[in-house]
């Protein structure tokens, strides 16, 4: 949590208060929007965060459901031992976070809320690798494609 707070906190102090977070496409260098606010629940060890897409070509792709959930991007600051559960701990040092097609966490998803207040849930869907590219290509312009194929 508290490395999350100093990304978050550090972020709105260069931006003025307008993005607490930085939003990326699939860990890349696209921008693809900003974050309003960032929710820690500290019962349930969850941070819940509410973003704005702001790329249009990104925000076509959470409609059309190239993107069902969000991966945390950065580095691990500190890793242990929890001899209790007899697992390996990790505190993440994040630098972003990204819309992605196929989260390692299924727990990762996001709900899209339209200006109309409209709201549906994007669950995490079980594909294969070839099954994700897939509907990745599907979701490129035909610049991005041309851009890749060279």
């Amino acid at each position: 949590k508290p490395n999350f707070m100093r990304w978050s906190q550090e972020l709105g102090k260069a931006t003025d208060g307008k993005n607490i977070g930085n939003v990326r496409a699939m860990h890349g260098t696209v921008s693809a929007g900003i974050t309003k606010q960032m929710d820690f629940d500290d019962a349930s060890k969850q941070i819940t965060v509410k973003a704005e897409i702001t790329d249009p070509t990104e925000w076509s792709k959470v409609l059309k459901g190239n993107y069902t959930g969000l991966s945390i991007g950065g580095r691990y600051a500190e890793k242990w031992k929890d001899e209790t559960l007899g697992k390996t701990r990790y505190a993440a040092d994040p630098s972003e976070y990204s819309l992605v097609d196929l989260p390692c966490n299924p727990d990762a998803t996001f709900s899209v809320v339209k200006a109309d207040g409209a709201q549906e849930m994007r669950k995490f869907e079980h594909t294969t690798e070839h099954e994700a590219l897939a509907k990745w290509a599907d979701g490129l312009t035909t610049a991005e494609a041309d851009v890749l194929a060279k």
